[in-house]
């Protein structure tokens, strides 16, 4: 049994207050990326990286997708500097099509 833990915080609308979010992912297959620099300045070339992957594998993204920095303003004050991991959930498409 295989098992990662990482932390999530957001920011609500409502609260502009920090909340923290317990969650499990559910068990499966995950696509992962790590970049450099952010995910605004990456986003466009990171989703066609994305659907070229998922496309050439059959796979098909199921939920949600998940940044998580690896290396941020903690580790760099310059943000090109920063590492970045995307994860997202896949399946492949023949094993969709039947749900």
């Amino acid at each position: 049994f295989q098992r990662s833990q990482a932390y999530f915080s957001c920011v609500t609308s409502a609260t502009k207050h920090r909340q923290s979010i317990k969650m499990t992912l559910p068990a499966g297959l995950y696509l992962e990326i790590i970049f450099s620099g952010t995910f605004c300045e990456n986003a466009e070339k990171l989703s066609q990286r994305i659907e070229r992957f998922l496309q050439t594998n059959d796979l098909e993204p199921v939920g949600n997708i998940y940044i998580l920095p690896l290396e941020n303003h903690w580790f760099s004050c310059d943000c090109e500097q920063y590492v970045n991991k995307i994860f997202l959930k896949v399946e492949d498409k023949d094993t969709t099509s039947l749900t």
